[in-house]
């Protein structure tokens, strides 16, 4: 397929605050980066057949950056607001792909971020000039709706082996003290309660997961520790050369820490609503996958259950809260 031809696809990282650039690298970009920082090709990008666009989102993500403090994203609002300016502003310097179908993708956090911009074209394109050509969204082990995967984090924990019976039971009362703080809408103690219980993001001593585990990646349970190799596309991108390359002097490649930071309270708030809204309007590319249907009120509970396995996740029209969710089962 031509470039000119091919759909565009926005992929963002999740986080909230990881760079695309670590999709870009490590997952399904064109190239790799290898342990002695150099790059060799992907056997299967997927620039294979589309037009990839990469963006550190939202600011303050990566390379892109503010200098102040109301220049951060404090909810999702914000998020597509910020994106859609940079999505205009991109088809605004390359008119020729304007035409072409898009789509909005990524995995994690990004199940809020990809149906907060989608909503927004959605809900913009009929008033617009310069219309963005959304024809679906893609989500992979999507955060979208927190109070349900938060629901679910004891039982599947204790079944996979990780918890023993009282862990279970203390996990599954932190758990639903969260879920009572959402339902109240005290998201500031919802986070709180989370980050103790599994991320210790924001705190100076490990997540109450990491000490019953021993283990301080959550993002792949197969994995206790984080790989290397995920590593070596940070260090690649501090080359002078690179740096000198893509055009970021001495900009700081930013951790994400000061976007999370803000996005404190957004961390344990839905998009369900969106999320529906844009699957009863658009479909998903199929490339040609197997699907399965699912109650909407499901989606998210089922892509946790799944985590370990579920690499790829495309949503397409849905009726009546229906959902055709495809995925690729990782060997």
């Amino acid at each position: 397929i031509q470039p000119m031809d091919a759909p565009v696809v926005l992929w963002l990282q999740g986080g909230p605050g990881g760079s695309s650039l670590f999709g870009l690298f490590v997952e399904h970009g064109p190239y790799v980066v290898t342990s002695n920082l150099t790059l060799r090709a992907r056997e299967f990008p997927w620039t294979t057949t589309l037009s990839m666009l990469y963006v550190d989102n939202p600011v303050g993500t990566g390379f892109s950056f503010t200098d102040e403090p109301q220049g951060y994203a404090t909810n999702e609002d914000d998020v597509a607001r910020d994106l859609y300016s940079a999505l205009i502003q991109f088809f605004q310097l390359f008119p020729e792909y304007q035409k072409n179908d898009f789509y909005a993708t990524g995995e994690s956090y990004a199940g809020k971020y990809v149906p907060a911009i989608a909503h927004y074209i959605h809900n913009l394109n009929p008033r617009m000039e310069m219309k963005i050509n959304l024809k679906g969204i893609a989500l992979g082990d999507a955060y979208s709706d927190p109070e349900s995967i938060i629901r679910g984090y004891a039982a599947f924990l204790f079944q996979i082996g990780l918890l023993d019976e009282e862990q279970r039971k203390y996990f599954q009362k932190q758990c639903d003290e969260c879920i009572k703080y959402i339902q109240e809408e005290k998201w500031a103690l919802a986070f709180e309660v989370l980050d103790k219980l599994l991320d210790g993001d924001l705190t100076s001593d490990p997540s109450y997961f990491q000490n019953v585990t021993g283990c301080s990646n959550y993002y792949n349970l197969l994995q206790c520790t984080e790989p290397e190799d995920q590593n070596y596309y940070g260090k690649f991108l501090s080359l002078p050369q690179v740096r000198q390359a893509i055009h970021v002097g001495n900009r700081t490649f930013n951790d994400g820490s000061e976007v999370e930071k803000y996005l404190r309270k957004d961390t344990v708030q839905s998009v369900k609503p969106w999320l529906t809204e844009i699957m009863n309007n658009y479909k998903g590319t199929s490339w040609e996958l197997p699907y399965v249907e699912l109650n909407i009120s499901e989606i998210n509970s089922f892509l946790f259950r799944r985590k370990a396995l579920v690499s790829y996740v495309n949503c397409f029209r849905q009726k009546e809260l229906l959902a055709m969710l495809e995925f690729v089962i990782e060997e």
